[in-house]
């Protein structure tokens, strides 16, 4: 799933984000995909390990290239139709790096792993300095990524000397290729198209490279993506590019000696420590490190269509509806948030979503609530509104649950199942107004939609118990909230027509389900003999 730049004004989901498609390596009968892993060894053989459904699993290896050599630095990326691209280099600078193509295939219940050769390349470093004394200064390639793990078209190299580094933007792009008269024909363009490793941009740095992190993933569909590329060095200092011409965003120094801390909170005295990796988050708004005494650092990012400027309200709508449409974990965007910024993105967020068909709505309305419920808690007021969110959150999916377990004997009408007949029976004339549960239930005691095994209604008693409890709490808050204006937590949903409706037709079908099993109703302690 990912963003489209024309229309990322659009208020509908469908047009804002585009699906994108990835074929798995190797598929189950009916395209399932399989679940395995995939590494590479330091003499360069390709392991394949597939986990099968009945707990075995299936080995096979191979050779990455015509000829085996040591490894030092590899990177893989993902193709759309399930391969596997791969970047390697044996750490010298005078070698090329090397990129290959690996597919996967199961026949007859043996994997075979095929490596195709693909263009390779220099680091712009030695093919520019060659045989100058200058090209001595870097001797070693140390980290090697490509920008997007989604994407082949982009490759950072670093290479690093005594002391210094350099980082390298490659960048996969067409190229045409003048052919001799002799070799053309009628029919054929004097020009040959091809494909090609060309040098974008290069950044030098007096200190060598530590660490080296790209995003995960681009939420943008755009070419090229816009990406980060993060260097760390070994005077502490963490650099962050952005992808068009390696521009400097901002740049940091930490000193991870002043943070070692004993059990008291006392400084403990040391020599600096170095940082040993480093990871973006899933939408690329934080920055994680840890350092060689297993120190954790976190950092915000700025936006990635705005470097170095701050979050807005519309960008941060866009990333949280992302993660809502893609299911990923939307934590990192809450710490670059602002408390004069909540109110203002809820709104826009329920206003965006109150627009998308029903059928969208009803989809997404859990992760939807469990967002919103995030946000509020950013507020120190915020856990008034985090409650009604939890609390509706929690009311459908109770609602759900009970009419999934409806397996009727007969029904009315064969268009509407009997969770639409139930609606429909409750926003009726005759019951809308009704306030005595035990009229409603004489017209359900000769209708067969609605009945339930005695078993299954003995198991939902909890749930029942819940949906009761949480009527009592909201007419026993009732007064408070009206006249005396005191906010509880979940009292909000008094406010909400669709909750009470909802609410409405659970008592209804709780009352009688409890003509079915006595047992599955609620139970209370009564605090009074005159209750």
């Amino acid at each position: 799933m990912a963003l489209n730049i024309e229309k990322k004004d659009a208020f509908m989901y469908m047009e804002k984000f585009t699906p994108i498609r990835f074929g798995p390596s190797i598929r189950y009968f009916g395209g399932r995909p399989r679940e395995g892993c995939l590494a590479i060894s330091i003499t360069g053989v390709v392991c394949v390990v597939i986990l099968q459904s009945d707990g075995t699993t299936i080995t096979s290896s191979e050779s990455l290239g015509s000829l085996r050599s040591r490894l030092k630095v590899v990177d893989l990326c993902y193709g759309k139709n399930g391969d596997f691209l791969v970047a390697a280099s044996d750490g010298v600078v005078s070698s090329a790096i090397q990129c290959y193509k690996v597919t996967l295939r199961l026949q007859q219940e043996k994997c075979v792993i095929t490596s195709q050769a693909l263009p390779s390349f220099y680091p712009n470093c030695y093919i520019i300095t060659s045989g100058s004394a200058a090209d001595k200064t870097c001797t070693r390639v140390t980290h090697l990524r490509f920008v997007i793990r989604e994407a082949a078209d982009a490759i950072v190299v670093c290479i690093a000397g005594n002391n210094d580094s350099i980082v390298e933007l490659w960048e996969l792009r067409e190229k045409q290729i003048p052919l001799h008269k002799m070799f053309l024909s009628q029919s054929m363009d004097s020009k040959l198209k091809t494909v090609c490793w060309q040098h974008h941009a290069s950044a030098r740095t007096p200190s060598q490279v530590v660490a080296l992190t790209t995003p995960r993933s681009s939420i943008y569909d755009s070419n090229p993506p816009p990406s980060y590329i993060l260097a760390a060095y070994q005077d502490s200092t963490i650099k962050c590019f952005y992808r068009e011409s390696l521009h400097l965003v901002c740049s940091i120094t930490i000193n991870p000696s002043a943070c070692r801390l004993d059990e008291a909170g006392v400084t403990l005295p040391g020599s600096a420590t170095l940082i040993s990796d480093m990871q973006l988050t899933w939408t690329g708004c934080a920055l994680l490190t840890i350092d060689s005494l297993s120190q954790l650092y976190l950092y915000r990012l700025s936006p990635i269509t705005d470097p170095g400027g701050p979050v807005s309200p519309n960008y941060a709508v866009t990333l949280l509806e992302y993660c809502m449409m893609t299911g990923v974990d939307w934590w990192d965007i809450l710490i670059g948030l602002k408390p004069g910024m909540i109110e203002s993105i809820s709104d826009k967020m329920s206003d965006t979503f109150n627009r998308q068909p029903p059928a969208l709505q009803q989809y997404y309305l859990s992760r939807f609530l469990a967002i919103k419920m995030t946000i509020y808690r950013c507020l120190s007021t915020g856990h008034f509104k985090a409650g009604d969110c939890y609390s509706l959150l929690m009311l459908n999916a109770i609602a759900n649950c009970f009419k999934s377990v409806l397996r009727p004997t007969d029904l009315s009408s064969l268009d509407k199942g009997p969770a639409e007949n139930l609606t429909a029976i409750m926003t009726s004339k005759q019951h809308s107004e009704t306030t005595d549960v035990d009229k409603v239930i004489l017209n359900f005691e000769k209708n067969k939609e609605f009945c339930v095994e005695p078993a299954t209604l003995q198991s939902l008693q909890q749930l029942i118990q819940w949906v009761a409890n949480f009527t009592l709490y909201l007419l026993a808050s009732l007064p408070q909230q009206y006249h005396n204006m005191i906010r509880f937590p979940g009292g909000g949903l008094l406010a909400d027509h669709k909750a009470l409706s909802s609410l409405r037709e659970l008592l209804v079908v709780i009352r009688f389900w409890g003509l079915i099993r006595h047992t599955c109703l609620p139970v209370f302690t009564k605090t009074s003999g005159k209750i």
